[in-house]
């Protein structure tokens, strides 16, 4: 593989590097005082003259994207250069117990809706959102579009990929859907589909590929990942899905992306070695709940991102996530 290549080779540089290092400190001549000087000058001096890596243009059409915290659940807004709003997923539902919302990480009765979600929406001014995606019907993805349907908050399109999850642990997901589909706002969408898209910009959908009723972790395979491409960049959101669904991803689709918003939690369980390969990303984004119990973000999986120099930002060390795109660069910062 690829990155297991990159990998080795890249220990055996450091490896070298040291072996030099510890020789050359073995002996200390007066010229060596004088050349390190000299070095360092030179360094200063390429490092001053040398451009940086190009900036998102302030006034070229730009879209946004916020992952939020939103304890261990996900949750993320994109901004079309249009200025279309797409919210994928809405978090944990207000949980009424300690025990389910230590669960998530969350305070017992916490609205992550109205003071994660809501909150920057309004700090926006953006009083309507044009489409609501439910990529999973996992509590933690699609319980805060309960709060969403009850005070009323305005929602063009709700779309879902149609796929039935029996069972009393999905059914919040159930019933926001079926109250979805009596408003006339529901959309079901299949692997492939654009669900969404205008001038340099798409929205696709890469999974579910097969029917995986009968695989382990159902519900996971079943979940939809998303493809966000505007101009030369892209991002992919992996939510919650699964191994399976990763590696057949992987197999049948063209992946390359700027960032992955990495799925479920980051944690080692869903590592696709062949779907980073793929997808090759820049950057991660990690959505997880500050102190959850299973201990992710994966420290294997961290240690893996600095190996292959990939930057990874997590929302439990901020409010928020934002990248920003001109088509050409695309970058990312905490909030």
């Amino acid at each position: 593989m690829k990155f297991i290549a990159e990998y080795q080779k890249h220990r055996k540089e450091q490896a070298r590097a040291f072996a030099k290092l510890k020789s050359a400190s073995m002996v200390i001549h007066p010229f060596a005082v004088f050349f390190a000087v000299l070095a360092a000058a030179l360094t200063l001096w390429v490092i001053l003259k040398t451009p940086t890596a190009p900036d998102v243009k302030k006034d070229a059409a730009v879209a946004e994207a916020l992952l939020f915290n939103v304890g261990h659940g996900y949750s993320m807004l994109f901004i079309t250069p249009s200025g279309k709003s797409i919210l994928v997923d809405a978090g944990p539902p207000v949980l009424s117990t300690p025990e389910k919302a230590a669960d998530f990480c969350l305070m017992e009765g916490k609205d992550v809706w109205k003071t994660a979600i809501k909150k920057y929406l309004e700090r926006r001014k953006i009083k309507s959102l044009d489409y609501l995606i439910l990529t999973s019907p996992a509590e933690n993805f699609c319980g805060g579009a309960v709060s969403m349907f009850e005070e009323g908050f305005p929602v063009k399109k709700v779309l879902a990929s149609g796929v039935y999850f029996p069972g009393p642990r999905f059914i919040t997901y159930r019933n926001i859907t079926e109250k979805a589909q009596k408003s006339g706002l529901l959309k079901n969408v299949a692997v492939g589909d654009v669900i969404y898209s205008e001038k340099d910009m798409t929205v696709q959908v890469l999974s579910p590929l097969i029917d995986y009723s009968g695989f382990e972790n159902f519900d996971s395979n079943a979940s939809m990942i998303l493809r966000f491409v505007y101009g030369n960049t892209a991002v992919i959101y992996a939510g919650n899905a699964g191994l399976s669904a990763l590696d057949h991803t992987a197999a049948y689709q063209s992946l390359k992306s700027d960032v992955l918003v990495t799925p479920n939690f980051c944690s080692g369980q869903t590592f696709s070695l062949s779907f980073m390969e793929t997808a090759a990303p820049s950057i991660c984004l990690v959505s997880s709940g500050l102190g959850n119990k299973e201990e992710y973000p994966n420290s294997k999986m961290l240690a893996f991102f600095d190996m292959m120099h990939i930057k990874y930002f997590r929302t439990d060390e901020c409010d928020r996530i934002k990248l920003i795109s001109d088509g050409k660069t695309i970058k990312a910062a905490k909030e």
